[in-house]
């Protein structure tokens, strides 16, 4: 219901679902750890993602990635890397509609997944096969 709000709201160009969306899983964060709660971020990201000509599509970008990175701090085990690793990936492909800083931030959040996820030294890559997929459309 969330991810078809999203999407008729930012069809006519309206952001305040989005921005209450966003809202909601920053304060839900504190709470506790859930699958909706994963689920819903990973539907921000898809929805980012599908109206590039959003306005203030630079801010969502950074906050969505400020989520990723408080996501990561608090529940932070294999999957959530992976996963968080993932959005990064589908993050980098709204470069070329996004500031250089907001580009900055989307790279040092990618390094950091790598490097969490121990990828900086090459080891068992075979782990995020998942991200091929987003990268095919690239």
């Amino acid at each position: 219901m969330a991810e078809s709000w999203c999407r008729d709201f930012l069809a006519i160009g309206r952001t305040d679902i989005l921005e209450a969306l966003l809202g909601f899983l920053q304060d839900r964060l504190r709470v506790r750890k859930s699958n909706l709660l994963r689920s819903m971020i990973g539907l921000i990201g898809n929805v980012v993602e599908a109206f590039p000509n959003v306005r203030d599509l630079d801010w969502f970008v950074q906050r969505y990635c400020r989520l990723l990175i408080q996501y990561d701090d608090l529940y932070n085990d294999w999957t959530d890397y992976t996963f968080s690793l993932e959005q990064y990936v589908r993050a980098t492909g709204m470069f070329s509609l996004v500031s250089p800083l907001t580009r900055v931030r989307v790279i040092q959040g990618l390094y950091r997944q790598l490097s969490m996820c121990g990828r900086d030294r090459g080891d068992s890559w075979y782990t995020t096969n998942r991200v091929y997929d987003i990268l095919a459309p690239l």
